[in-house]
Order: C-alpha cells, then structure tokens, then sequence
C-alpha cells in the first residue's frame, strides 16, 4: 500500500504523516516552498486542488488518500469533485476524508459536499467526522488570546466537544487501508464537552494567563476575522460552524475514538500543558 497524506504541514496532516513513516507515503504539499516544513527524507507530491495538472502526478501509484479539505475551499463542485474523479481515474482503494461532527446531517457545510461526491464516485470512503480541535486555540484564535486575553468565537453559552488533532491523526492511521473501515463513519470527540466560559477559566487556570471569554456577537467576529485577512466563504461557514454550538449542537460525546485508538483522549488540561508556550506573550 503507498499512502497520500494530503495537508501534509497542516494541523492534522503533519501528525498524520507522523504515525505513518514506516508505511510507503507520500506528503502532499502545495509547492516546493513547503518541502522545508516536512521531516528530513519524507518524500512528497505537489497538489494544488483547483490545479488538475497536478492530479495526475500526485495520484501516481497511489492506494490510499488522507484526504483533508484546505480551509479556503468552499466550491467543491469546482475544486474538489475534479480531484476525486481523478482518483477514481487512478483506481484508488480507499479515501479517509477528515469531515466535520454532524456534516452527515449538515448541508450548508462544504464537509457534507465532499462526502456526498465521495459516495457518488463509488470510491471505498472512510469519514472522519470530529468535533473542535483544540489546536484551533493555538493556531486560528493565538493571535486574540496571546495579545488581548481574550477568546472571541460567537458561540454564545453553548457547549463544545473539544479533540485534539494527535487524537485525530492516530484514529486516521488506524483506519487508512484497512478494508473493515471501508465505507463507514465515525464520529469521533474528546473526553468532554464545555462552555467557552469554561474553557476561559481552565486556560486561565493552566496558563497562568487572565483570560476572558465575552460571548462576541457574529458580526464583531466577522470583522475581526476580516481584519485578519480571512476571505467571507472562510468566515462565515465558521460562523456557520460556531452557531451548531450556539444553538446546542456541539455538545457531543461518543466512544468511538477509544474504539480506534485503544486508550482515552487526550484532556484539555494536557493538550494546553503540551502547548503553553505558544500561548505566551513573550
């Protein structure tokens, strides 16, 4: 089997790359620029989705895609289904796409347009469906809470199941290439949901840091997001995602990680142990 780890520098693709260098893979990666960012050796493919002249020679002698969705890309139709249909092309044994908790039930997300053109294509699937990561605090949101300690996400008093993307990417590398996870969903979460006030407070607790939550509205987040350079697909399907909490829809929990992986989550506390230098403000 030979593998693409698609997103390969990425939040979930590097760990993901990382669980699987004693298998025959291949990181994708959008440009030679990107080569310095890969573990010494690892050998690559250019994939630039939108580009189908890179289809080809990414596919190439490929079984098995880690397939992750770059966060600009909003027209699936456009940039994605031409991919999957060269994949298809390339007879490939099986796709992991890394999808979203609930994108089954969830048509106004680009996560449920992929897996619906994945099933189209008849390609062997498995979908990833996760709650939160929890690097999103240390990568989308640092800036706000390294530099005004405070956590700005309109998700109002609703719960969120928070995951660490190591857990994500231990689950993706247990599933890749097994035929037993063909065709099959898993929704995957941490070990418990919160409050945003309470993810304030046990950050503030763990980092030693002041840090509030103050329930912004949708469109103060929408004006930071595009101060911040974040083009308005982008911001408002994480509007989109942030409101699923809001209205009480993040709040959930299942099993089926420990399933996978064979030990609990990762826990909050641990994951802000982990990374609680890149929350400081030196």
């Amino acid at each position: 089997m030979t593998y693409l780890i698609t997103g390969a520098t990425g939040n979930v693709g590097k760990y993901v790359l990382e669980k699987l260098t004693d298998k025959e893979v291949f990181a994708g990666i959008s440009s030679e620029a990107s080569v310095s960012k890969l573990p010494e050796s690892t050998q690559y493919r250019i994939i630039r989705f939108g580009e189908p002249s890179t289809y080809k020679s990414a596919l190439k002698n490929i079984d098995c895609i880690f397939l992750m969705r770059p966060p600009h890309i909003s027209n699936i139709k456009r940039d994605i289904v031409p991919f999957l249909e060269a994949a298809k092309a390339q007879k490939i044994k099986h796709i992991v796409f890394l999808s979203l908790a609930g994108a089954e039930k969830n048509i106004f997300v680009p996560h449920h347009k992929v897996e619906a053109a994945i099933k189209a294509l008849s390609i062997p699937y498995t979908f990833i469906r996760p709650t939160f990561f929890m690097q999103n605090l240390s990568t989308t949101h640092l800036e706000e809470i390294r530099n005004k300690n405070e956590i700005i996400v309109p998700a109002g008093k609703g719960k969120t199941n928070f995951i660490d993307v190591r857990d994500i990417a231990a689950a993706a590398a247990e599933i890749i290439g097994k035929s037993e996870h063909y065709n099959k969903g898993y929704t995957i979460t941490g070990q418990k949901s919160y409050t945003y006030f309470e993810i304030a407070s046990i950050m503030s607790d763990v980092l030693k840091m002041n840090i509030s939550y103050n329930n912004p509205s949708m469109i103060r987040f929408y004006r930071l997001m595009r101060k911040k350079g974040y083009q308005r697909k982008f911001i408002f399907v994480m509007i989109g995602i942030y409101a699923t909490t809001k209205f009480g829809l993040a709040d959930i929990n299942t099993d089926e990680l420990q399933g996978l992986i064979n030990r609990e989550p990762i826990s909050f506390r641990e994951f802000l142990k982990d990374y609680q230098e890149i929350f400081k403000n030196d």
